[in-house]
């Protein structure tokens, strides 16, 4: 018994829970049975574990009869550990440390304490306003880890329906089936411009300005975002609009800009990348005064560490963090 009873404690953690599953062993059984062979004293053993002796008997004459095997020596005079004993000593503390630790990270992960927060990104704007959240959720959870994944807007959602990311941060966000949005804030607009072009010297341009200039829109996709908004203002100002180039993101079309080969409209927050030859200056146009920044998740998320991260935002929003 000896032999099958080293094996089967010591192939690997996941065997020693499985083997306790099947003998049967309670883990307060097996914490009796560790004082009682730290100690080789029955008498005190039980006054450590504040109790009387016969049931910390009991219970160690359970631990034997589910293992099926004796695990001391017992005498008038002393108490010793048999082969068995010895091999079950030795495994005792892992299978009691991996319990604590099972149970105690199953406390925190029903209480949103841990686990993983996987975000989508896609929107410059929102880089300096996340910093704050993920502060806030690392002192509040240090337990939780965070991934974050920049993807399209269009990809978000798909990520979303998959179940592959938690929240997404976007502009323009629609609440959809089995989506919803949240504000975070929003930002003015802005034409990013070649510093070569006479239209630098303005202080405020309008659309009408940028009549048959070239212009780079972004990002391609087929939601609607900032290039339906732009495309959409055109329009609404009779103002003709001459599309050089579609690009994915801001810092493609300010590349774009920087070369020379057209205008861009878009928001404050893209003042903060410095890219030559590229300046700013603020748009004058009815249909964009300011654009919305979202959170975007799903509406059947019933997750604890989803909800209270959410919390955050909106604390943050409401000036309250």
């Amino acid at each position: 018994m000896g032999d099958a009873l080293r094996i089967a404690l010591s192939v690997s953690i996941d065997t020693e829970i499985e083997s306790m599953r099947m003998v049967n062993m309670e883990i307060h059984q097996l914490r009796s049975f560790v004082y009682v062979a730290t100690e080789l004293s029955f008498r005190r053993a039980a006054e450590k574990l504040n109790m009387t002796q016969p049931p910390l008997t009991r219970q160690i004459q359970q631990l034997e009869h589910s293992l099926g095997t004796a695990l001391f020596k017992r005498s008038t005079r002393k108490v010793e550990l048999t082969e068995a004993g010895k091999v079950l000593l030795n495994e005792a503390g892992k299978i009691i440390a991996l319990t604590e630790g099972v149970a105690s990270r199953v406390q925190l992960s029903a209480r949103g304490c841990s686990g993983e927060l996987v975000i989508g990104i896609f929107s410059w704007g929102v880089i300096h306003r996340l910093p704050d959240y993920l502060k806030m959720l690392r002192e509040q959870k240090p337990d939780v880890n965070v991934r974050l994944l920049n993807m399209s807007k269009e990809k978000q959602v798909e990520a979303l329906r998959n179940k592959e990311i938690d929240i997404g941060f976007c502009r323009f966000a629609a609440d959809q089936g089995g989506l919803s949005v949240g504000a975070i804030g929003d930002e003015k607009y802005l034409v990013a411009i070649n510093a070569n072009d006479p239209l630098s010297r303005q202080t405020r341009i309008g659309l009408a300005d940028l009549a048959d200039k070239p212009m780079i829109l972004y990002p391609a996709s087929s939601l609607s975002g900032m290039a339906q908004r732009v495309y959409d203002a055109f329009i609404a100002e009779n103002v003709s609009l001459n599309i050089a180039n579609y690009c994915e993101d801001i810092m493609t079309s300010l590349l774009l800009v920087s070369g020379g080969y057209g205008s861009c409209i878009t928001t404050q927050w893209a003042e903060n990348i410095n890219m030559p030859e590229v300046v700013y200056r603020q748009l004058t146009a009815k249909r964009l005064s300011r654009s919305p920044l979202n959170y975007i998740f799903r509406s059947d998320d019933d997750s604890i560490l989803l909800n209270d991260f959410i919390q955050i935002i909106k604390n943050k929003a409401d000036g309250a963090g």
